[in-house]
């Protein structure tokens, strides 16, 4: 009995070395590891740890999700990283240190889809980037940049998030375009911007649809007028000097002031004009210039004149309501005489018998 027992123990002796040899070869070694089957973890359906000072600091799950700092990352999420220490949790340093975004798991450069990168040096990432930039990238040039927050429930998924604003493929800038898109059939082409800057105001959103610039500093510039019809801005041809009031009815008011200061600067400037050829009359009565007939007209009207005293020049000046010459008659004998005068286009003009340098004579006309 005693030799039967003995030999048990010696097989089981047998087994239990031979299953230890067998393992030590597939176990992970502290001293390091070679080939390429190496494996280290579990074969069930558990997760495993790896811990320091009895604390476990990196969790790798069964579905594959990894958390440092804790042993229950996200389950939505392949890496969650944790920390209660503020701004201590992911770094990524080095030249040019980047995080690169694919839909291709090979991760060819030519199969990068977006780039976060910041550069230590001129030409990172981009042609003209310089030391210290960061840049969002999106290298697929067949689609935008897009800018979003909070969460939507369109398409019935309540972690689509809302699109705020969007750079286009082409360079256009979107800001709130996706309102406009989405009262307008939500579609792809609705939601691109259409010019360069492109802003869509909701106006039944009362007291949040503005766009406001404040503290402008005072200077000289022109107009903006916004067409009813597409939206655009269009300048309007005369400079006027820019107020920094906030209130834009006040700088629409000023507006319309300046352009009556500009009809009465031109309308005291005929003026002039007229009461000087007045003033001529009197001292030279002995030469006559006749209203133009017809008055108004609209092709073409005859101008009489008659001069009587003795000259070295005399001329007969055409200009329009801004002084500026449009028509110039010379005259090279005493007596009387007339002209015929053709108009450019409609508008008040002005005639003047100009005798030695001095105006005799002036007076009005019409052209339609």
């Amino acid at each position: 009995m005693k030799k039967q027992i003995f030999k048990t123990v010696a097989a089981f002796f047998l087994i239990a070395q031979s299953f230890n040899g067998a393992y030590a070869q597939s176990s992970w070694l502290l001293s390091g590891n070679t080939g390429t089957t190496n494996v280290l973890g579990q074969t069930d359906a558990n997760g495993f740890s790896l811990i320091t000072n009895n604390t476990p600091r990196m969790t790798l799950t069964s579905g594959g999700g990894i958390g440092v700092n804790t042993t229950t990352p996200n389950s939505t999420s392949k890496l969650h990283v944790h920390n209660t220490v503020a701004d201590q949790h992911f770094l990524v340093s080095g030249s040019a240190p980047s995080v690169r975004f694919s839909d291709n798991l090979s991760l060819l450069a030519t199969q990068h889809k977006a780039i976060l990168g910041f550069s230590t040096a001129n030409g990172n990432f981009v042609d003209y980037s310089i030391l210290g930039d960061f840049v969002m990238q999106n290298v697929d040039t067949t689609a935008d940049l897009i800018f979003a927050n909070g969460y939507g429930t369109r398409g019935g998924n309540p972690r689509l998030g809302v699109e705020q604003m969007r750079i286009s493929k082409t360079g256009y800038i979107g800001i709130n375009t996706r309102s406009y898109a989405e009262a307008n059939g939500a579609t792809v082409a609705a939601i691109q911007p259409k010019d360069r800057v492109d802003i869509y105001l909701n106006p039944q959103s009362i007291g949040q649809e503005y766009v406001r610039i404040e503290n402008m500093p005072t200077g000289h510039g022109q107009i903006v007028v916004i067409d009813s019809l597409t939206g655009r801005l269009y300048k309007v041809a005369n400079s006027y000097a820019k107020s920094n009031n906030n209130s834009d009815e006040t700088n629409v008011k000023m507006a319309a002031m300046q352009e009556q200061i500009n009809d009465l600067i031109k309308e005291i400037t005929a003026l002039k004009s007229t009461i000087a050829a007045a003033n001529a009359n009197v001292l030279s009565s002995q030469n006559t210039l006749e209203q133009n007939t017809p008055n108004p007209f609209s092709n073409s009207t005859q101008i009489k004149y008659s001069i009587n005293s003795d000259f070295t020049s005399c001329t007969i000046l055409v200009c329009d309501i801004n002084g500026r010459k449009v028509f110039e008659h010379q005259v090279t004998n005493k007596g009387d005489g007339s002209f015929n005068f053709s108009s450019v286009q409609g508008g008040t003009y002005i005639y003047t018998l100009v005798v030695d340098g001095r105006n005799e004579i002036s007076k009005k006309m019409i052209s339609l």
